[in-house]
């Protein structure tokens, strides 16, 4: 039985385990029948930023069996626009290029905004919202550098794994910004009962057009299958 003695989670966590951790420990198991607990605390402390090399830069993204992020650096700063903030953003830098694999991350963390020429996209889950460049990944909100590190060790096994895969998914173009605010609202019990902990149901049509909101963050559409079904649809 695995266990894990310490969370930076604290009294979040499931004996220990926090929540990005259940999920890598999750997606393991559906994806290779396996289980593997990383310590997210990787033996070193976090201070502005860290650089981690685990060998040489890799000299394609796509080959087979070859690890991406084998070489990165975290950066953890405070937004700009809101220096005050007790949140922090993630930047994460790194050598590999993944332009090739963006449409088939976007089949797999769908529904996500995707723009093919910048390249660039986004999603979000577990309230926290991701950009995915060629070049880099964007997290935020965090609460500070160790989350930092933990929820970035999820998404880069999540990553690696949909390398792996590539063969196995259907790539998608389809983008969140093809759906209209009012579309989403009128599938919506439009009752403005706060639920969503929007003010009204447009607000979280709004949000869930923008990738902020998902359909099941709706209680009462949870409760209607016919109308979730219908918007689901409309995610492509």
């Amino acid at each position: 039985m695995l266990a894990c003695s310490h969370s930076p989670f604290g009294k979040g966590g499931l004996r220990g385990i926090s929540p990005w951790q259940r999920l890598t420990q999750e997606h393991q198991c559906q994806r290779r029948g396996l289980l593997h607990l990383r310590n997210p605390a990787c033996g070193f402390s976090v201070c502005g930023f860290i650089e981690w090399s685990l060998s040489p830069p890799i000299q394609s993204a796509y080959e087979e069996n070859v690890m991406l992020f084998q070489k990165y650096k975290l950066t953890v700063s405070t937004p700009e626009c809101l220096p005050s903030s007790v949140a922090v953003v993630a930047q994460v830098d790194f050598d590999d290029d993944l332009t090739q694999l963006l449409p088939y991350l976007n089949a797999e963390f769908a529904p996500c905004i995707y723009e093919p020429n910048i390249p660039f996209l986004r999603f979000r889950k577990s309230g926290k919202t991701f950009a995915i460049y060629p070049d880099k990944i964007l997290i935020n909100p965090l609460r500070d550098e160790d989350e930092a590190q933990e929820v970035f060790e999820w998404i880069r096994q999540f990553v690696n794994d949909v390398a792996e895969r590539k063969q196995e998914i259907r790539p998608s173009t389809w983008s969140l910004s093809s759906l209209k605010p009012l579309d989403i609202f009128r599938l919506l019990p439009r009752t403005n009962c706060g639920l969503c902990k929007k003010q009204t149901c447009m607000a979280f049509a709004a949000a869930v057009a923008t990738g902020e909101a998902g359909p099941d963050d709706c209680p009462p559409l949870r409760d209607d299958p016919q109308k979730r079904a219908e918007l689901l649809k409309r995610f492509g």
